[in-house]
């Protein structure tokens, strides 16, 4: 990612979900993921502006990276962001 935006001194935020996890108690798990990981980005974003920071969502979802965290693990990726100071 840090090909796609240069910011060096930028903090990458990586969202990641466990679909089985919700799917054990929710139906439609999926859109609840998907809905949860754009509210996380949006507040994100908000809180980023009231700090003064730049805030810039990417669009990926961090996969297949993101599930390679925790081996053993159903972890998905479901955003990612760039968050740092302005200059």
């Amino acid at each position: 990612m840090y090909e796609v935006i240069d910011a060096p001194a930028g903090t990458l935020l990586l969202f990641v979900a466990e679909p089985g996890l919700t799917a054990s108690k929710y139906e439609d798990a999926a859109s609840l993921v998907w809905r949860d990981a754009g509210v996380l980005l949006g507040t994100f974003s908000m809180a980023a502006e009231a700090l003064s920071l730049n805030f810039s969502p990417m669009g990926v979802t961090g996969e297949p990276w993101a599930s390679q965290l925790i081996p053993g693990a159903s972890l998905v990726g479901v955003g990612a962001a760039f968050v740092g100071a302005r200059t």
